[in-house]
């Protein structure tokens, strides 16, 4: 009867992992903010830190006005915190739990990714599980940084350009693509991990199975965001990149 049991709660638990350790992640997000807010900690970002500045430009863009020529924080998730914006009537405490909600899916998808990779089942959930006790992830995800949005799309990115591969399937490396230019968006340093996977061509055993097709689609995902990105900052600005005046900071 116990080894019944067991087996069955093990077929359960593999059944229905995903969910299981993105309702356990977003739990502990909550309990962290609860917490947080009982000793009040993470109050309204204060005069002069990246986070105000994200914050009052997103509030901008709800009122019509969207960021000038100095503005030099990531586009991608000043767009994103200016959704939450509207999504929560500016409430500052519902903008985190939102944004903990979606961060929550970063065990999801290291789970995802990990199966891809045949870790195996066990080591699967424990890579995931571990995730959740990691203290800084869970702060940065409820504090207004760009960071664990990023980890997010990267690890889609990592999940597809891996499915892409293995399924030999141009829309997975378009997607992929897509994904990895969110990341450029949000933070330039991405570029050179965006290129590279192109590393891997030099291997004999992996290029064989890396058509040009499948190259073209993964760098037409990039650029479906980040090429009208660049056309709209030399039009509006009379600069060629993804943020002007900001390539000093970023070397």
């Amino acid at each position: 009867m116990t080894h019944y049991m067991s087996v069955h709660t093990q077929k359960f638990l593999n059944k229905n992992f995903t969910l299981i350790i993105y309702f356990f992640s977003l739990a502990c997000s909550l309990l962290t903010l609860y917490y947080a807010r009982k000793y009040s900690l993470l109050p309204r970002p204060v005069q002069g830190t990246d986070q105000l500045g994200m914050l009052e430009a997103a509030a901008h863009m709800a009122r019509g006005k969207l960021p000038d020529a100095g503005y030099m924080y990531s586009y991608s998730y000043t767009l994103f915190l200016y959704i939450l914006h509207l999504l929560a009537q500016s409430s500052l405490i519902i903008m985190r739990v939102m944004q903990a909600s979606i961060c929550a899916l970063i065990p999801v998808f290291i789970y995802k990714v990990c199966l891809r990779l045949r870790f195996g089942t066990s080591c699967a959930q424990l890579s995931s599980l571990l995730y959740c006790f990691y203290g800084p992830s869970l702060l940065i995800s409820l504090s207004f940084l760009r960071a664990a949005p990023l980890a997010l799309c990267f690890i889609i990115a990592v999940g597809s350009l891996t499915k892409a591969f293995t399924e030999k399937n141009s829309i997975q490396y378009f997607k992929a693509g897509l994904w990895m230019s969110m990341c450029i968006l949000g933070r330039e340093n991405f570029i050179p991990v965006a290129a590279a996977p192109a590393l891997m061509l030099l291997y004999p055993s992996i290029r064989t199975h890396v058509k040009k097709s499948y190259f073209v689609s993964y760098v037409a995902g990039i650029s479906a965001l980040v090429i009208p990105v660049i056309i709209y900052n030399a039009i509006m600005f009379g600069s060629i990149s993804l943020v002007p005046g900001h390539w000093h900071n970023v070397m």
